[in-house]
């Protein structure tokens, strides 16, 4: 038998005697550590969990520190703002049979408390049923008739 040989031979039955199954694992380390092994992504899966309940308590105490330092602010003073219609504005409801110019122009002047003018001498007769403000009604004869009443002024204006 040759040195070498004899060498490896005595190196081989060192390790026969004190083979140890899985002494060369890494996880051996962390066993004989008393540490729990788990798999990569079980480890991840945790390591990402504790990161999120630190941000997010991280986070509730900055806010609940900066609301805690603000100082507290008065509500501005709320006031009801309360602006009659005008009456060219407001909207009522007014019908027509077959009545002349002069008594729709008198009743919308009733009705909205304005004052209309340039009303024609024409024979004109309207019938309608109308809902709105005096504006719009006062454009629509216009635009039926081809006239050109005109609201002067109001009461409230």
């Amino acid at each position: 038998m040759k040195v070498n040989e004899k060498r490896f031979i005595d190196s081989l039955d060192f390790v026969a005697r004190h083979y140890e199954k899985d002494a060369f694992q890494a996880t051996r380390t962390w066993k004989s550590l008393g540490v729990p092994l788990m798999p990569w992504w079980r480890r991840r899966a945790v390591a990402a969990a504790v990161a999120c309940v630190v941000i997010g308590a991280s986070a509730f105490v900055y806010n609940w520190l900066e609301r805690s330092s603000e100082p507290a602010v008065p509500a501005p003073p709320t006031q009801e703002i309360v602006q009659p219609a005008t009456p060219a504005f407001r909207s009522e409801r007014i019908e027509f049979n077959d009545a002349d110019i002069d008594e729709v122009v008198s009743k919308i002047e009733e009705v909205y408390g304005l004052t209309i003018e340039n009303v024609p001498d024409a024979d004109i007769r309207l019938t309608l049923s109308y809902e709105g403000t005096a504006d719009e009604l006062v454009s629509i004869i216009n635009d039926m008739e081809h006239i050109d009443l005109v609201i002067k002024n109001s009461a409230n204006r």
